[in-house]
Parts: structure tokens; sequence; C-alpha cells
């Protein structure tokens, strides 16, 4: 079953007297593990999609389906549920909290559920935190984090929640070349279905060598030049 199905989704918006279609008819579907980017010029109806992929907005038209639930007439209240229990986030500006430390940054997203205890908060987010490196860096606060751990932490945090999917928005706009590189070279990892049980680690000299932007498998390209017809999901590279 496809993580994700949207089907002939659109969305407009009013301005004024004017009605800008920012979404005209999108269909695509997400497997399980897949590595999709999302392309496209200058407003083309990139964040629009993202933010409705998100569950922060909902589409004018159109089905939108993650994990077996159609979320396009969802209330308020039930979206802010599906972020919390099938989406894992990850910003460019990381978001994390200041003076709060690594552990504290990771265990955020599950004080909103109550199906967790105090304890079970603590072990899960230590769970995420080995997974990404950072086990020594429980304590600190992120003034004390070089922007790629940083980044780590916003992984962490997204992960903890067994999320069904990860939206990362311009993930290492923030970072240089190298650490650019361990960043995707961690989410490559996280795609494996044994990632679960083991730590997350890319030396420097390896993560430098590997052309993530030439391995994503798929691509939905999003454009004005073909407003009435659904964009395609295309495959980039075979690997």
């Amino acid at each position: 079953m496809s993580i994700i199905e949207i089907k002939n989704l659109k969305r407009d918006f009013q301005v004024g007297e004017e009605t800008v279609h920012a979404l005209r008819g999108i269909s695509f579907s997400i497997e399980p593990g897949e590595f999709v980017s999302i392309m496209g010029t200058s407003g083309s109806g990139k964040s629009t999609l993202l933010n409705i992929l998100g569950c922060l907005d909902s589409p004018t038209a159109g089905d939108y389906i993650i994990d077996g639930t159609n979320v396009a007439s969802l209330s308020s209240n039930e979206l802010a549920d599906i972020r919390n229990r099938k989406i894992g986030f990850v910003f460019q500006s990381y978001n994390l909290l200041p003076r709060t430390s690594v552990l504290e940054n990771v265990e955020l997203p599950l004080m909103y559920n109550k199906t967790y205890s105090a304890r079970q908060r603590h072990d899960k987010a230590m769970e995420v935190i080995q997974r990404v490196g950072l086990e020594q860096r429980i304590h600190h606060t992120s003034a004390q984090l070089s922007g790629g751990q940083q980044q780590r932490v916003a992984i962490a945090r997204a992960l903890v929640g067994d999320p069904v999917i990860i939206l990362a928005d311009e993930a290492t706009g923030n970072l240089d070349t190298r650490t650019s590189y361990e960043i995707m070279a961690l989410f490559h990892c996280l795609r494996h279905p044994r990632a679960r049980h083991r730590r997350i680690h890319q030396p420097h000299h390896q993560a430098a060598r590997w052309p993530y932007h030439r391995r994503l498998p798929r691509a939905t390209r999003l454009g004005p030049s073909r407003p009435r017809r659904p964009a395609p999901i295309r495959r980039l590279l075979n690997t």
C-alpha cells in the first residue's frame, strides 16, 4: 500500500478579485522507503504542496490519503493529530528550542502524545538520538552544537514519534557542502528497513564522495508551463 496518494489535488487562493491556481490537478503516489524530491521554479507551488502534505493546509479539491487516511476534509484538531502521529518535519533553520538540551528537544513531540509516560519519552528519545550518533551531546543546548549536529537533532526529533513519512524542507540549505552530504547520507541510511536497529554514522571522507543529488530515485516537477495536466513523478536516474 502506498504511504501517500495524491489524486487530482487542487489549491486555489483568492487574491482580491483574482483567483490564483497554485496547484492544478496534481496526482502521484509515494511508496514505503522511497526518497522523493519536489522540484519546480519559484512560484510553481512547491511550498503549497508541501504545506498540504504536512497537513498544515487543506486542498480546494482532490484527495490526499496518508497511510490509508483521507485527510482532505478533516477538521483542524484531526489534522493536528495526523501531524503528531504520522508526519515528521525537518526544517532548513532546524527550529530547535534554544535553551533546552538535545534530549529535551527530541522529547518535545511526545509531550503532545498522552500515550507516552515520562520514562517512555526519555527512552524513545534516547533511542533515536543514538541512531543519529549524538548520544554524547544529550545535555548540550543548540548553541553548543554545529549546524550539522543541530540538523541531526532535528532529524531525531522528526523520527521520535515513528512517523510514516518525513518531510524535509531544504534540510541542507544552511549547511556547507560536506555537512550537507553527511545529512543526505543519514537520510539515505534511514530509508533502510533495518535502520531502526542500527546506529547511523557516516564518516566525513565517505559522505563527501556520495553524489546524492544524482541518486534521488524520483522527482515531482511542478511548473506553470503545464498548468492543466497532472505533474508526473519522473525517474531521474536508474540506481
